[in-house]
């Protein structure tokens, strides 16, 4: 192969105030990264797989990036070159032992498959369910929580329940959020119209709490 490897490579009730530039920071901002806007037409490179890391995050992450990466490439085998070149380490070593001796490379399609099936663990589908059940919206804003959510969600796939994941999206949400919009939600509303009116409740929220004096206990507790 002619390519060069590029070496690059949640929570109790709180009192919701307006955020200042919030971060995401989770077990699953990998694939969040990987989706960075492309200026000037350039397309990002993807990040190099070691495959020190295999949770189904990182795994997708990479197989996302290199899917974009090669997009608009014809040639099948060319494309599994560049996927190639952005393996190292035990990854790089498997893909040799794997395809050294063979008269042609597989098909892209193919080649992803055989990864993942490779490289993701087998209780990766039990972890992300737990990480489901566990993810609360914190001191983020609604938008931030539910962005974790629709990834965690699209990782487990179709086979998760749908009134179990509508559940879940509520049961996340801040308190004084779930206490609006809970008892609003529709069974067949998804999760975007969900976010979308647990982002107006979060507001809502943010605004009262701005104009409530703050001194207000201590000053009572005085009188």
């Amino acid at each position: 192969m002619t390519r060069q490897i590029n070496s690059n490579t949640a929570t109790a009730s709180h009192t919701i105030s307006a955020p200042s530039s919030p971060t995401i920071s989770s077990p699953h901002t990998s694939i969040i990264a990987s989706i960075a806007p492309m200026t000037n037409a350039k397309k990002a490179k993807p990040p190099v797989f070691t495959g020190e890391d295999c949770s189904l995050s990182s795994v997708n992450g990479w197989i996302f990036s290199i899917k974009s990466y090669v997009r608009g490439e014809e040639n099948e085998e060319e494309k599994v070159e560049i996927a190639a070149s952005y393996l190292s380490g035990v990854a790089k070593t498997w893909f040799v032992g794997k395809y050294a001796l063979l008269n042609a490379l597989p098909p892209f399609a193919e080649f992803i498959d055989t990864f993942k099936a490779q490289f993701s663990r087998m209780d990766d589908a039990r972890q992300l369910r737990v990480s489901l059940e566990c993810i609360r919206q914190g001191t983020r804003n609604v938008l931030e929580y539910s962005a974790e959510f629709q990834l965690i969600h699209a990782q487990i796939g179709p086979t998760a329940d749908p009134v179990w994941v509508h559940h879940r999206f509520i049961e996340g949400l801040h308190d004084d959020v779930r206490k609006i919009v809970g008892p609003n939600i529709d069974p067949e509303d998804t999760i975007d119209q969900m976010t979308s009116r647990a982002e107006r409740a979060y507001e809502f929220v943010v605004r009262e709490n701005a104009h409530r004096p703050r001194n207000s206990s201590k000053d009572s507790s005085r009188a």
